[in-house]
């Protein structure tokens, strides 16, 4: 049975050096037979033990705390995520990312899911999410001119940004004109991550579009 301190990166890296001292110890000029035999017989208990934990599947805890780390610290954080994910080595975690990532480069049957942006509606229209495109709204300069304008500037929206009377929908379609496949790609990823904020980095990243816009789109589509 595989000692459970194993699992611990910190305890990897511990016996990865000790190793390194054994082989040094058995390279020397006039080495004892009992330093060599016990180099070679750790030796061959840590490449049992290394080829075990690199052939043991990701648990779904594991992949969950994975995306959790992606979200937090952003997709190239490698170091940062493995800590997060605790469990897991820092070429593991990258590993394990470039596997996840060809396999959702690889989805091509996008399918826009209207009943699922419905069920994720609360999120969509969340107070994070607003604030995503209101900065979005801000930063393009897509705020109609208004004289209440300063209130949208001033204060947290309580509903969608779309319903409000201060954006030129218009213009937003116009700078999506390909409103369905941003929101159907959302769709794919997320039956595959169930992580809001994750798709959204990911279909920004992907299709080049910022994220209060993805926001826009779906909320357009959720009204």
């Amino acid at each position: 049975m595989q000692d459970p301190l194993l699992n611990d990166p910190a305890v990897f890296e511990s016996l990865m050096k000790l190793s390194q001292i054994f082989q040094n110890a058995g390279k020397e000029s006039q080495p004892r037979i009992s330093t060599q035999q016990n180099s070679y017989d750790f030796e061959q208990k840590f490449q049992k033990f290394d080829s075990e934990r690199k052939s043991k599947p990701w648990t779904d805890d594991e992949h969950r705390k994975f995306i959790q780390g992606v979200e937090t610290y952003g997709r190239s954080k490698q170091t940062q995520i493995a800590a997060h994910v605790k469990s897991r080595t820092v070429m593991q975690v990258i590993s394990h990312s470039q596997k996840f990532y060809q396999r959702l480069d690889k989805l091509s049957n996008y399918q826009l899911d209207l009943d699922l942006l419905k069920q994720l509606k609360p999120h969509i229209e969340s107070q994070s999410m607003q604030n995503k495109a209101l900065n979005y709204l801000r930063q393009t300069g897509l705020l109609k001119h208004h004289a209440d304008r300063v209130q949208i500037d001033a204060s947290p929206l309580t509903t969608p940004v779309l319903s409000t009377a201060y954006v030129n929908s218009a213009q937003i379609k116009q700078l999506a004109p390909q409103m369905n496949h941003v929101a159907a790609t959302f769709c794919s990823v997320f039956k595959e991550t169930k992580r809001i904020q994750f798709c959204m980095s990911y279909v920004a990243e992907k299709l080049g579009v910022n994220e209060g816009l993805c926001v826009l789109v779906l909320q357009s589509l959720v009204q």
